[in-house]
């Protein structure tokens, strides 16, 4: 349940960051390169937080990856 959120609130966050830095840069990338550096962002900052630790610590918040 709430991994969904994270992973969107990161996703959105990010993605205005990368914007934001792009811009002030003055890069520009098409979407799809923009949608890869995004996700690994987020995939990157996800295993930073240690999303598994915390599923194992709050497992009813948490719906475990198969």
């Amino acid at each position: 349940m709430l991994n969904e959120l994270l992973k969107s609130v990161l996703v959105l966050g990010i993605s205005f960051a990368v914007r934001w830095l792009f811009a002030l840069i003055n890069v520009t990338v098409d979407d799809a390169t923009f949608n890869a550096i995004v996700a690994g962002l987020v995939t990157y900052i996800l295993s930073l937080l240690g999303l598994e630790v915390a599923a194992r610590a709050a497992p009813k918040y948490f719906t475990r990856p198969r």
